[in-house]
């Protein structure tokens, strides 16, 4: 299924993404302004100036109604939504029900995936899920200087994206590497990432799954 290799090339670089954005922001966040697009988050000591990131709405949760909404699908700002507009169009050519429908029950599709697939396909910096009245709202957020990614982040992210649903393993590694342009050496068996002065070994087993990942000094 096209989703699944749509999550395996981005939602363990989304999830490593997270936790960098957490490094940088945690949940201070001040405002969100739909009306300007903008994201506002507060920056650590008393004297320093909010965070402020462009924004655009990848969709919206309502937890009375267990439902996931596409941002295209809510009559708001449509300078705000062009980047799932075009995963949407995109859906519609690979016939992806997914990224189509408009409306998901919580139940048959993770907000969270197709949130992590939308920021990694969308090419943003980050992705934030803003608490809203009733649920949350799902952002995508650019001009956002990440700090640098270490090996235990990595190795959680990767750890936790293959778990969250069936993904092919290797591409799921590859893809988070590349995504935050770490040096790859390996062989069949044995990928190896350079992380921050430190080696990320993934061990596969015949079939392609991941049956180690550990962290060792260069």
């Amino acid at each position: 299924m096209l989703i699944l290799d749509l999550a395996a090339e981005h939602v363990p670089a989304t999830l490593l993404r997270q936790q960098r954005l957490a490094a940088l922001v945690g949940d201070r966040v001040l405002d969100v302004d739909l009306d300007s697009g903008v994201a506002r988050f507060e920056a650590e000591g008393d004297d320093a100036d909010p965070l402020t990131f462009d924004l655009q709405v990848i969709g919206s949760v309502n937890e009375a109604e267990q439902s996931f909404t596409w941002g295209w699908a809510t009559g708001g700002d449509p300078r705000l939504v062009t980047g799932v507009a075009a995963l949407r169009d995109y859906g519609v050519e690979h016939n992806v029900a997914e990224l189509t429908e408009a409306i998901w029950h919580t139940d048959d599709v993770d907000p969270f995936l197709l949130a992590a697939i939308a920021r990694g396909w969308c090419q943003a910096d980050a992705m934030y899920r803003a608490p809203a009245p009733g649920g949350a709202v799902y952002l995508l957020l650019g001009d956002v200087d990440l700090p640098p990614a270490t090996a235990p982040q990595v190795v959680q992210a990767l750890t936790t994206g293959i778990a969250l649903t069936p993904m092919d393993h290797r591409a799921a590694a590859l893809s988070l590497f590349g995504d935050n342009g770490f040096s790859v050496t390996g062989m069949d068996d044995l990928v190896v990432a350079s992380v921050d002065g430190q080696l990320v070994n993934v061990v596969y087993t015949e079939d392609g799954t991941i049956a180690d990942v550990t962290v060792s000094r260069l």
